[in-house]
């Protein structure tokens, strides 16, 4: 069984529940220490219980990039 919440998915097995949540950041701590402090890592070391994680990275050329920052800052953004 599924139970959906607003914040959650709770999963109901024969032998145990689980819960599914979903964070997502659309922007990158600026300064981080490298090699201490690996991005893909850096908020999975403050939990205290197993933290999965994965990352969906999209490449975009550099004038590309800066076209959609200005479109956004004049709050014109296009796709």
């Amino acid at each position: 069984m599924i139970e959906e919440s607003q914040r959650y998915l709770r999963l109901e097995h024969e032998d145990k529940e689980s819960y599914v949540s979903y964070f997502t950041v659309n922007a990158i701590v600026g300064e981080l220490d490298f090699p201490s402090s690996e991005i893909f890592y850096f908020q999975q070391q403050q939990f205290t219980f197993p933290v999965d994680t994965s990352m969906n990275v999209e490449i975009v050329e550099n004038r590309k990039a800066l076209t959609t920052v200005r479109n956004k800052k004049k709050g014109t953004e296009r796709p």
